[in-house]
Formats: structure tokens, sequence, C-alpha cells
């Protein structure tokens, strides 16, 4: 049975995919750069390892996984939706996760309205709808929802 941690990582590391040099999305501020790392630290002519990423993610996501436990009554949630919010808190951040509908939801024992809630994340920092994150979205809420992995096509 794998963890919630290990669920996290395989959301993760299939929706953020991997990339060793930096790139910049439309509308932000910083260069990206391995699974989805950002932040003034990634410079244009950063490089990094798979290894490297991976060790930084999952470092980042134990921090993540204690303090979402602190603020939440988790033990309601399965281990899927541990991942899905661990999954969607990196990609928005651990504060906008904290100060979210999805949160709010979650707070409230409104588990049923969490797929609706996720579902409104899906603009990129310019305010454009991202294919990418409607997809990404789409599979948190159904992961959320049935409590398996749906047979994830290549990123």
């Amino acid at each position: 049975m794998q963890t919630d941690f290990e669920l996290a990582w395989k959301m993760i590391s299939y929706f953020e995919g991997f990339s060793d040099v930096p790139y910049k999305l439309p509308g932000e501020k910083y260069y990206t750069i391995g699974y989805g790392r950002t932040g003034i630290e990634v410079q244009v002519n950063s490089k990094t390892t798979r290894q490297a990423e991976e060790l930084w993610v999952k470092e980042r996501l134990k921090k993540w996984d204690a303090q979402i436990r602190a603020k939440l009554n988790t033990k309601l949630l399965t281990d899927y939706q541990m991942a899905v919010l661990i999954s969607f808190s990196y990609n928005v951040g651990l504060s906008a996760f904290l100060g979210s509908s999805v949160f709010t939801a979650i707070k409230n024992g409104n588990l049923y309205l969490v797929p609706s809630k996720l579902d409104l994340w899906v603009k990129g920092a310019d305010g454009q709808v991202l294919s990418g994150l409607v997809k990404r979205r789409g599979i948190e809420g159904l992961v959320w929802i049935s409590g398996k992995f749906p047979k994830m096509p290549n990123p």
C-alpha cells in the first residue's frame, strides 16, 4: 500500500514533468526548473538533475504534509485524498491552499465540494485558463472521489 506521500509524489512527477533547464511560463515572475520548482533561486543559467529535484520535492512535501495535517482534521481523509491535497498545494503554494475554498470546504466538513472547488484553480499567472491545469484539476477531482488513480496518458 502506498502512503499519501508516495501517492502525492506520483501525481506531482506526472503533472509537473521534469526539466533540467529553466523555463518561464507566461505571466510568471520567476523561472521554473525540475519538477515545477520556481522562485528567485532559479536563474536562467541554473542546471539540475532528476535526483536533486526529487530530493528537493520530497523534502518540501514532508513539511507540507505535516502542515496540512496540523491545520485539518485529516482522520476522515483517505491516503488518496491527502495525496490530492499535497499535490494541489504543491502546485498553487501552501499559503494559497490554506486560503482557498478547497481548504475551507474540508475545514467545514464539506468533502463533497472539493472537486468543484479544485476546478476553480485553472488559471495561470496571466489570468488565462490553462488546458494543463484543467486536466490536472479534473484528475485530482477524480482521484478525490474514486480513491484511485485513473490510467494516466502521457503528459
